[in-house]
């Protein structure tokens, strides 16, 4: 299974994980070792993001939430889809 910090950019992905790493102020996976990390990121949901920060709003919650998703087709498939999820929130 594709690790879901990661699109079909790589690029794009990575600066998907580094915007959801700062708005939530956590990585989206703790583990005492390397290979606990990977078994948690292949096989786990990650936590949603405001059981980790309860004062993100909603509708960013939903956007990294998106990110975070353990199936890739119902991720943003790329860094632009993602970058206009964050436009619409800007505009409201």
């Amino acid at each position: 299974m594709k690790s879901r910090f990661w699109s079909r950019d790589w690029f794009a992905g990575l600066l998907i994980t580094i915007v959801v790493v700062h708005l939530s102020g956590s990585l989206p996976f703790n583990a005492d070792s390397m290979a606990s990390l990977k078994f948690k990121i292949i096989n786990e949901e990650a936590a949603e993001v405001r059981t980790i920060r309860a004062d993100i709003p909603e509708a960013l919650a939903a956007v990294i939430n998106k990110t975070l998703l353990q199936n890739p087709e119902l991720r943003y498939q790329s860094g632009d889809e993602f970058a206009d999820a964050l436009k619409v929130l800007l505009k409201a």
